[in-house]
């Protein structure tokens, strides 16, 4: 690469941000100023509306003959407490009143409370208040610290009158000592903060100069002049990327900057409110720090500038670059759930893994391994990343804006003519999954919580079926070649059986190891239990093996490997159709727990379909698949259960192949991966070229023509 070419795009990318004054000031001034401001606004409103309200009485309202005469005066002498007299409407209906804020709080004692506390006996009171008002919230806790002093001295009194020593019903004292050190106390307050500021300062700051040196050049014409010059693209996108990521880490460095002022100077009027805790880290944590910071700026200004370039125009690419921006805001906010730790499988989630190492970074606990992970998975994302705005940026459809974007940056080539309305377009796949998405959640979780096997077939057959057929109807496509009902090589349908019955070992061995830091939820676990549980007889081992193979196995392929795999073939590379195919079929499970599970069983029977140009492949895995996994479910329930079943253990010196708890041995991944072995050979043998538009030189040679499944016309 002339890397002096490249310094030369960037100097002039530079000059020409730096001249845009007003960019500049939301870039350098709008962070400094921003941050005191809006410290001293919310500080003082706050404080502002604390003390009014900590001057206001509560309102209070309780019958003086149903409480004790010491609780009653203790009551009526509280300063902050203002007793109410209240009309019999309102003594009837005292929370009403409490809504209504006539009284902040009202208290409600057992009708045998005097008497219990007479009879040394424990007296039951309700305090009745609106917690989604903040008086109401503050009188209920000072009415409750009245009702423990008066508590505390009945206890005294009751013990002295017993000669009972107070020691006697306090058995344990139990004392908390914080072994944490003050930096570690420091470092886990700021690791609430500082990840979360920084992704939102790199992605801010990359989002703009991403979008102007792009889409922003296609509108001005500037781009086409600049690809005039007789240098190669990829020297354009280093430029242009370096000047991305430089005024991303100033944006972050400025927003940082300004909040670290800010926080230093609550940290100096805080005082003795922040005793035990320091801010002072060493220059091994710092220098990482900065490593993930760069490893940060490096993947969101590669992702910014390769999908901004896909835009023809200034609004488009920030239309497009929103819901990135959104989505990248939940794996930040991950971070912040209870329980969120750095392990060996979010060090390869993008964004998560870094704000996870800063987290853990400032806490002192980031082990090398962690460290290591997530800077190489990080790198690699870039380089992906940067690897796809160089192609795209050699694509003459996408820098002068013709046709669609997604068919200009990965098509795989031009439509044959005639395509017509034979298969859907991408626009039409995408809105078919979203509304299989929002019935699934809504619909499907009702009928499954109703009856388990039953609701998941309805779902599967009434809800995502039907609802497919009939857009397929309303879209007025052609059903066989939307679907991919074309008939398939005979050795294609025998490969994919040899890899639903063998790929599910070794990708359960390997899921299980990435996802040990996500254990499954219990409540997870027991529903998929329960959904194992073998019915009585043998119609009810039909109906199960009918709801967990066969009916997922047609219906979501039909859908995913039917009507989304027909749509993304025909603007999309070969592996973009199987990797968002793949990656669609997981979201639809809606579980983060069977993610990569489904995701990579979604990649697997999209290779075979696509392969074979057909779905039945794919539905002959996934219910070889699905099969496969029910078998052993089954048998590992039964032998839980202590029922008589033929286990491994049983026939002789065999190695048991799976423990208790469903996991494969040793012996059973090196079986399963040998059976999905001569399945991927056996589908080898019967390749197929992966132009969509290939057409078979003879009938019956184990090749068909992908558009021959058109010719069935409408059912």
């Amino acid at each position: 690469m002339k890397w002096r070419v490249v310094g030369a795009i960037f100097k002039k990318e530079m000059l020409e941000t730096l001249r845009d004054r007003r960019a500049m000031v939301l870039l350098v001034l709008v962070p400094i100023l921003l941050y005191p401001a809006l410290l001293l606004v919310f500080t003082q409103v706050a404080t502002v509306q604390s003390h009014s309200l900590e001057e206001m009485n509560s309102r209070l309202w309780f019958s003086l003959e149903a409480l004790p005469e010491a609780l009653s005066e203790r009551l009526s002498e509280a300063e902050e407490l203002e007793i109410i007299p209240l009309s019999e409407d309102g003594v009837a209906d005292l929370s009403a009143a409490v809504l209504r804020g006539e009284l902040d709080v009202a208290i409600v004692p057992r009708e045998d409370f005097r008497a219990a506390l007479d009879e040394g006996a424990t007296g039951h009171v309700t305090l009745l208040f609106d917690a989604a008002r903040g008086r109401s919230e503050l009188a209920r806790s000072r009415v409750e610290r009245v009702l423990i002093d008066y508590r505390d001295a009945e206890l005294e009194h009751r013990l002295r009158h017993a000669e009972i020593a107070p020691s006697y019903v306090e058995p344990i004292a139990a004392e908390a000592r914080n072994v944490a050190p003050p930096a570690r106390m420091g470092g886990h307050m700021l690791g609430h903060i500082l990840p979360i500021l920084l992704v939102l300062a790199v992605v801010m700051g990359a989002f703009h100069p991403a979008v102007d040196l792009t889409a922003g050049e296609k509108e001005r014409g500037t781009l086409q002049t600049l690809l005039t010059a007789p240098i190669s693209p990829l020297v354009i996108v280093a430029g242009k990327f370096l000047t991305v990521l430089a005024i991303a880490f100033v944006a972050a460095a400025v927003n940082v900057g300004s909040m670290v002022l800010v926080f230093s100077h609550v940290v100096t009027l805080a005082g003795e409110a922040l005793e035990g805790t320091t801010f002072a880290f060493g220059p091994g944590t710092l220098g990482l720090l900065f490593i993930s910071v760069v490893a940060l700026g490096l993947l969101m200004s590669a992702l910014m500038m390769t999908v901004a370039v896909l835009a023809r125009s200034y609004k488009e690419a920030q239309s497009y670059l929103t819901p990135i921006y959104l989505l990248l805001l939940v794996p930040v906010m991950l971070t912040q759930l209870p329980g969120s730790e750095l392990t060996n499988l979010a060090a390869l989630v993008p964004v998560l893994n870094v704000a996870l190492l800063v987290k853990e970074l400032l806490r002192g606990s980031a082990g090398a391994e962690a460290v290591f992970l997530v800077l190489v998975s990080t790198v690699v994302y870039t380089g992906l990343t940067l690897t796809l705005a160089a192609r795209l940026f050699q694509r003459e459809a996408v820098l002068l804006g013709i046709g669609s974007p997604m068919r200009a940056a990965f098509g795989g080539g031009a439509l044959a003519a005639g395509d017509g309305r034979a298969a859907p377009s991408v626009g039409e796949a995408l809105a078919l999954f979203g509304v299989l998405f929002v019935l699934l959640f809504y619909l499907g979780g009702l009928l499954q919580a109703w009856r388990p096997l039953l609701g998941l077939m309805a779902t599967l057959w009434g809800v995502l079926l039907l609802t497919t057929l009939v857009f397929i109807r309303v879209r007025r496509l052609d059903y066989r070649a939307t679907l991919m009902l074309a008939r398939p090589p005979v050795r294609s349908l025998a490969a994919a059986l040899l890899l639903g019955a063998g790929a599910w070992v070794p990708l359960l061995f390997v899921v299980q190891a990435l996802q040990s830091g996500l254990p499954v939820p219990q409540e997870l676990f027991d529903g998929m239990q329960e959904l194992f549980r073998v019915p009585d007889g043998a119609l009810g081992l039909i109906l199960l093996f009918g709801a967990l193979a066969l009916s997922p196995a047609i219906c979501e392929e039909l859908i995913f490997r039917g009507f989304l795999l027909s749509a993304f073939r025909r603007a999309l590379t070969p592996a973009a159709t199987i990797f968002l195919s793949a990656v669609l079929f997981a979201l639809l499970h809606l579980s983060i727990h069977r993610f990569l599970g489904t995701f990579a069983l979604g990649l697997l029977a999209a290779w075979v379909a696509y392969r074979a140009r057909s779905v039945w492949p794919a539905i002959v895995f996934h219910a070889a698949n699905n099969g496969a996994l029910l078998v052993v479910a089954v048998v590992v329930r039964a032998g839980a259960d202590g029922a008589a079943i033929p286990t491994a253990e049983g026939i002789g010196p065999i190695p048991k192949l799976f423990d208790a708890q469903g996991s494969p041995s040793a012996l059973a991944v090196a079986l399963g991966a040998l059976v999905a072995l001569l399945g991927a050979l056996l589908t080898r043998r019967g390749r197929t070229s992966s132009r969509p538009n290939m057409v078979a030189r003879s009938p019956g040679a184990g090749t068909r023509s992908f558009d021959s499944a058109r010719q069935g016309g409408h059912h």
